[in-house]
C-alpha cells in the first residue's frame, strides 16, 4: 500500500506542477482536469526545457535505484 500512496502523491505533485498554476486537492481531481483539458497534448508539441528533462530523468533513475 505504501508504494500506491507514493504513486498517488507523485501524480498529484506532477499535475500541480503542470502549466496553468492550478492546485488540486486529490489525484482524482488532478487527473480528471488533465484529461478534460488535454493539457499534456497541448504542452507536448513544444520542445521540453532542459531542466524539465533533467527532472524527469532524475526521477526515473531514482525510482529504478530504489528497486
Amino acid at each position: 500500500m505504501h508504494r500506491m500512496d507514493e504513486c498517488l502523491h507523485e501524480i498529484l505533485r506532477t499535475c500541480n506542477n503542470l502549466p496553468g498554476n492550478k492546485q488540486f486537492g486529490s489525484p482524482k481531481e488532478a487527473v480528471n482536469h488533465v484529461i478534460s483539458t488535454h493539457i499534456i497534448e497541448k504542452d507536448s508539441c513544444y520542445d521540453p526545457e532542459a531542466e524539465d528533462v533533467l527532472t524527469i530523468l532524475s526521477h526515473v533513475v531514482s525510482t529504478y535505484s530504489g528497486n
